[in-house]
């Protein structure tokens, strides 16, 4: 299976408060999910980020689509960062809280828990559609486009996925959406013979995409190196290896300045990372302000 831990998704129109993440010094809330912090032991609270819920767009089916915001509160724009779940296409699993905190402190702005639409069983609040490809490309493509123009960013977009987020990460870069993604344990071509004989695989795969595996994979839409990837997965991952193998060959077809690192040991998805996240932030710094995005 594609993924982690299910959670149940309760979905906001309006914004939230934050929880206040772990190092917070005085974790007290002011409006619109701010979180302050006496930093400079003055007795003024300083808002250090923001962290609510947002609608970000709405699916061709009507589906209201959100994200949660993890934003830097110094009053300057900044990039952002897509944080795109896992969960086999047909569910969204929890994102650890501490990779949207690595990347805000990193100076992005945080679009964590970016949703998409569901395939079956399963469905969003609001949603019509079966949610199969491409809806769920479709909608991280909206999600791409709203980031870009977004009044908090600084017009460059990146993203960062695991599993079938990973997937759709992927995707963004092969159509040029994002200057640079970080994928973790992704699924990058769905017809591989070698790869469905794993029946978790075959089962998520030929789900999401019924009679089109080669069009939805990412694999198949990366024809150019405009936007970089690092790829990562671990040796005994639960994605099939085949899928990490084929991603790195397709990159290294396509040449610089693409990354690869198989980890060693077993897990997947968010798991790798604590393991990998400064060379990713590193790959995602290398990236910034080097070009204007298409």
């Amino acid at each position: 299976m594609i993924g982690a831990t299910v959670i149940i998704l309760t979905l906001f129109s309006s914004v939230q408060t934050a929880q206040a993440a772990v190092g917070d010094l005085d974790p007290t809330f002011g409006t619109g999910g701010m979180v302050t912090t006496d930093l400079n032991h003055t007795g003024k609270p300083i808002i250090t980020k923001q962290s609510a819920t947002e609608q970000y767009a709405t699916a061709d089916d009507g589906t209201p689509l959100h994200w949660q915001v993890v934003a830097p509160m110094d009053g300057q724009k900044h990039p952002a960062v897509l944080l795109l779940p896992g969960g086999g296409f047909k569910h969204l699993y929890s994102i650890p809280a501490a990779v949207s905190s690595d990347l805000r402190d990193a100076g992005y702005c945080v679009f964590n828990f970016t949703e998409y639409r569901l395939a079956p069983p399963n469905k969003l609040a609001g949603q019509v559609s079966d949610g199969r490809f491409p809806d769920q490309t479709n909608d991280v493509e909206l999600a791409a486009a709203k980031a870009k123009t977004d009044s908090r960013c600084n017009g460059e977009v990146f993203a960062v996925g695991g599993s079938a987020g990973a997937t759709h990460a992927a995707w963004l870069a092969g159509k040029s959406l994002v200057k640079a993604a970080v994928l973790m344990s992704p699924a990058m071509q769905f017809d591989d013979i070698v790869s469905l004989q794993n029946s978790n695989f075959r089962n998520d795969v030929i789900n999401y995409a019924p009679g089109n595996l080669a069009a939805a994979s990412p694999n198949n839409i990366l024809v150019t190196n405009e936007s970089a990837i690092f790829i990562t997965a671990f040796q005994h991952d639960s994605m099939p290896a085949p899928q990490y193998n084929l991603g790195v060959a397709k990159l290294a077809s396509l040449g610089t300045p693409n990354r690869s690192e198989l980890v060693s040991g077993q897990g997947h998805s968010w798991d790798l990372w604590p393991l990998i996240k400064d060379q990713a932030i590193k790959f995602l710094n290398t990236h910034r302000g080097s070009a204007e995005m298409p």
